[in-house]
């Protein structure tokens, strides 16, 4: 049985104060998914930055992100999504993209 999460991260922003990751990265340690959807991972503007720290993510949660092809070395999602998955999982994993119309096509992680 494997347990699917989503969240939105909001850019790890919060009701109490700003760009906060480790608050974010609780909250999946506490869900404990296999896989969990995660939207609002990078800035919106310039190299869309990552507001999720790749490098915490395994550390804080034991997941890895998914392989997704089209990101750049300081985005961690496409379009501000991404996928994080125990280990295991992701090197079985194969992912592949919708296409989909508009001018944001993200709509099926």
């Amino acid at each position: 049985m494997l347990k699917i999460a989503s969240y939105n991260l909001h850019k790890c922003r919060g009701l109490t104060g700003p760009h906060a990751p480790l608050r974010n990265l609780a909250v999946i340690r506490a869900l404990d998914p296999d896989i969990i959807a995660l939207q609002e991972v990078d800035f919106r503007y310039g190299a869309r930055p990552e507001a999720l720290p790749r490098k915490l993510i395994q550390a804080e949660t034991g997941l890895v992100p998914a392989d997704i092809t089209g990101t750049t070395d300081s985005s961690l999602g496409w379009h501000g999504q991404t996928i994080l998955m125990r280990p295991h999982l992701a090197a079985q994993a194969v992912l592949r993209r919708l296409p989909l119309p508009g001018l944001e096509p993200r709509g099926a992680v």
